[in-house]
């Protein structure tokens, strides 16, 4: 699944993950979720300090859609050189992929709304504030 942004019911919801086959979602869905949106291209590196190393760079509008990029944040960290990073889920394949891209050039908020994808029992949910707002079957 690649990560993004949808529109549901007239909202922006977070596409935020997609369970493996096997698992059924059977955890908490959180309240709300820390989302990014880039303003420039930014580069996306799989390890903090691989400044030079390979990356994929990711692009402030989705090129189908036009609209901005807007990734799920999992992590902040600040490396020696006072240089603030963000752990997002990178859209594209493989699926699943993180990368660490710089905070700067990017604008943080948060959402209300996820969307869980549970392949093995084919569901779709959307969640508003932690709670099913809608389920749908989903085709894999």
């Amino acid at each position: 699944m690649r990560c993004g942004a949808a529109r549901v019911a007239g909202a922006t919801v977070i596409l935020a993950f997609a369970l493996p086959a096997a698992q059924p979602h059977a955890g908490p869905v959180h309240g709300t979720t820390e989302v990014v949106s880039l303003s420039r291209a930014h580069k996306a590196v799989w390890a903090l300090g691989d400044r030079g190393a390979r990356g994929r760079m990711l692009q402030p509008w989705r090129p189908i859609t036009g609209h901005r990029t807007v990734l799920p944040v999992e992590a902040h960290r600040t490396t020696a050189d006072g240089v603030r990073w963000l752990r997002v889920r990178v859209p594209g394949r493989p699926n699943g992929r993180r990368g660490w891209i710089a905070r700067r050039g990017t604008t943080l908020s948060r959402t209300s709304w996820k969307v869980v994808i549970s392949t093995g029992v084919r569901r779709l949910r959307v969640y508003r504030r932690g709670r099913v707002a809608r389920a749908f079957p989903a085709a894999v």
